[in-house]
């Protein structure tokens, strides 16, 4: 007796090759068996008129730091995902002996430490954060390295297979604490490299920087190469967030893209490792952004760049956020930008009533105009205003118009028309995509053989949303946590439905060199995933994006039914899966 057939599908195996019609029999956690057959199984699944596919694989992923605490990780399997790939941009919940280092999920924790309101710090001591992890998540938080972070995962389970890079910015903060702001002198970058050493035995797949991000940002080449001859010795990947804005701070200044996407390049060429680009983005500024012949060249222009390193005998892959609203988090408020205000304020209303003060208003507008608050600042992004759609306000005509709109309707620059728009509704909606991400050019730049895709998202449930205080703008996942996926699939897939699940699964799985999953082979692991394509549904909202997507009938995992007819089991039947 099999643990699972699955009769009449229709197999698009992951490898590219041809849809067939057949069956699969799953057991002991493997494809057993693939073929027309009258095995007799546990549970079968009737696939008829369905697509049997590999699971998907989420190439870049934050799923890993949120793991611990949301064990069943339904936002990944709801949309497909069976395999992700974590500790990226730097972030990884270890090692943490001396320091746990922000990565968004315990900003309500960490902001306790602040201090200064509405700042989140980079930094937390483990024996402060060990309560507050358990109060807000329900969580021992009683891992300090690498390996007994995958220990938790293991004896607590998980939902979905995780695979993880060793986040080169934890490690920085273990041995240069609230000194980072510096490069790392060799003493330093050598008890760094046992950092590594220790997550490379214990599974890690390569190592990952953040570019963009403290502390990692502050590391120089000379460090860097250091840590990568060490990936390099253990056969692992080198996996970047390029450097793309540079410090996302008050004055911050406008960067050259493509020099960050070359900087990545030449490391890794130096370091003779393979590169994983995260997240991919033109590396270059179109203005307007909207031109979409100019956006498809930039576009190409990039990926050249790329190629030219591929033809001196670089292994270069990328991945692509399916989407135009980013990654990891997203904040619908209108008032998002002057949290750090409202707070001083005490309630939104307090703040919009502040607004009628005419020296707090124009002191407020000199602060947006010199460049003073990061998040609306002209100096770096000129099109800051027309990006800015409004989704739900008091005002109904104002719905779907851009900010730069509706400013020129009330006859006053788009600084005077936000301040305006927030003393008339303070919980004013807004969608802000991210700055030169444009569909056309994400089309571009998937549809490069080389390119696979990642939700750059967590792995969560229905019920998290982050609020610094009561009455506050708040952050919500991004809307990838619960529908990239099916974004790729219904808006950006390539011209034949086995291309696309062979980018989601086969090659996802070779550049990882996964041997036994990716594919719907005899003997690979059970990671199956079974859907309509005419039925697949986004069901999205980018107010508040907590709700899944439509159209995932059956997902398995390591041959365990993990969602069935569309609805999440809450089984504990995926893996950590160590370096192959």
């Amino acid at each position: 007796m099999h643990e699972l057939i699955i009769k009449n599908g229709r197999i698009v195996d992951g490898t590219g090759r041809d849809i067939f019609f057949t069956d699969i029999a799953v057991n002991n956690g493997r494809i057993s068996h693939i073929g027309k057959s009258e095995i007799e199984a546990v549970l079968e699944i009737d696939a008829q008129g369905m697509v049997v596919a590999p699971g998907f694989i989420d190439i870049h992923s934050h799923g890993d730091v949120s793991a611990p605490y949301y064990r069943y990780m339904q936002s990944s399997l709801m949309q497909g995902v069976t395999t992700l790939v974590g500790g990226q941009c730097g972030y990884m919940p270890a090692p943490c002996d001396r320091y746990w280092t922000s990565q968004f999920i315990e900003m309500e924790c960490l902001q306790k430490f602040a201090d200064e309101l509405g700042v989140i710090p980079e930094l937390g001591l483990p024996e402060s954060m060990a309560p507050l992890i358990k109060e807000r998540f329900g969580v021992d938080f009683d891992w300090r390295d690498f390996a007994g972070y995958v220990r938790k995962l293991r004896v607590q389970g998980i939902g979905v297979n995780i695979m993880a890079f060793a986040g080169h910015g934890a490690i920085r903060s273990q041995v240069l604490d609230y000194d980072y702001k510096r490069p790392a002198i060799d003493t330093e970058i050598s008890a760094m490299n046992e950092y590594l050493e220790e997550a490379m035995a214990a599974g890690a797949c390569g190592m990952s920087v953040g570019f963009d991000y403290a502390p990692g940002m502050y590391a120089d080449r000379h460090e860097i190469l250091k840590l990568l001859a060490t990936v390099k010795r253990y056969g692992g990947i080198f996996a970047t967030h390029w450097r793309r804005t540079g410090e996302r701070t008050a004055n911050a200044s406008r960067r050259s893209r493509i020099d960050g996407i070359v900087e990545a390049l030449e490391l890794a060429a130096e370091a003779e490792v393979q590169l994983q680009i995260s997240h991919l983005m033109t590396g270059y500024e179109i203005y307007p952004s909207d031109n979409d012949v100019l956006s498809v060249c930039s576009a190409d222009e990039t990926l050249a760049m790329i190629d030219a390193y591929r033809k001196r005998g670089l292994t270069v892959y990328h991945d692509v956020i399916p989407n135009i609203t980013g990654g990891i988090l997203l904040a619908p408020d209108l008032g998002m930008p002057f949290l750090k205000q409202m707070l001083e304020c005490g309630s939104r209303g307090a703040f919009a009533e502040k607004l009628h003060d005419v020296s707090y208003l124009e002191a407020l507008k000199k602060n947006v105009t010199t460049g003073s608050i990061y998040d609306v600042n002209p100096l770096i992004d000129p099109e800051w205003d027309a990006r800015c759609t409004i989704l739900s306000c008091k005002f109904d005509d104002y719905y779907k118009r851009s900010l730069r709109d509706i400013s020129a309707e009330l006859d006053m620059d788009s600084v005077s028309g936000l301040l305006t728009l927030l003393r008339e509704d303070p919980y004013t909606k807004v969608f802000r995509p991210m700055q030169g991400v444009t569909p056309s050019n994400i089309k571009r730049l998937i549809s490069d053989t080389h390119a696979t895709i990642g939700t750059d998202s967590f792995s969560i449930d229905l019920t998290t949303r982050f609020p610094f205080a009561e009455d506050m703008p708040l952050y919500y996942p991004n809307p990838n946590t619960y529908s990239g996926m099916f974004h790729y699939l219904l808006e950006y897939p390539e011209m034949r439905l086995e291309s696309t699940i062979h980018k989601l699964t086969g090659l996802a799985a070779s550049i990882m060199h996964l041997s036994d999953r990716g594919i719907l082979a005899c003997g690979n692991r059970a990671d199956i995933v079974i859907f309509d394509p005419q039925k697949l549904e986004l069901n999205e909202s980018l107010t508040d994006p907590r709700r899944y997507p439509v159209g995932i009938e059956h997902v398995i995992v390591n041959g365990t039914a993990a969602v069935c007819f569309g609805e999440p089991m809450l089984t504990l039947s995926g893996k950590f899966i160590e370096r192959c």
